[in-house]
């Protein structure tokens, strides 16, 4: 029995898939994968230039810029050559790729200071309190 044909959750092309739970074409994997990979580089080591991420991925750089060309891409790394000015339609905010890394940005920064101005307990963790005696029962 050959396999049933699916459509793609990402672009809604019909494709064959090679295995049982694949929700996505081919291509679309591809470019889901690449983008994963390039979006773990950047949150462990945010900042990056186009250079050291490709390096530390794998990836070429032309597949990155095209990447965050497209809108693939959450955060961008620097030197993608990105336009410098929003390219969304009139009424509309946050669709192109320089609108999102721009947003991105405010969020990165919003954790940064949440964080910095957090107090009290970390991980889960509570300290005792020095004035207070521990009973026992």
């Amino acid at each position: 029995m050959a396999p049933r044909e699916r459509s793609c959750r990402h672009c809604g092309e019909r494709f064959a898939p090679t295995r049982f739970d694949q929700a996505h074409c081919q291509a679309c994997s591809l470019r889901l994968r690449d983008a994963h990979l390039i979006e773990s580089a950047l949150f462990s080591q945010p900042n990056q230039s186009v250079d050291r991420i490709s390096i530390a991925t794998g990836i070429s750089i032309e597949r990155i810029r095209e990447l965050a060309t497209e809108g693939s891409l959450s955060a961008i790394p620097v030197g993608a050559d990105m336009p410098t000015e929003c390219i969304c339609p009139p009424g509309v905010y946050g669709r192109c790729a320089h609108c999102r890394s721009r947003l991105a940005l405010r969020f990165a920064e919003a954790s940064y200071q949440a964080s910095k101005a957090a107090t009290g307990a970390k991980n889960g963790m509570r300290m005792r309190d020095p004035g207070r005696t521990r009973r026992r029962s």
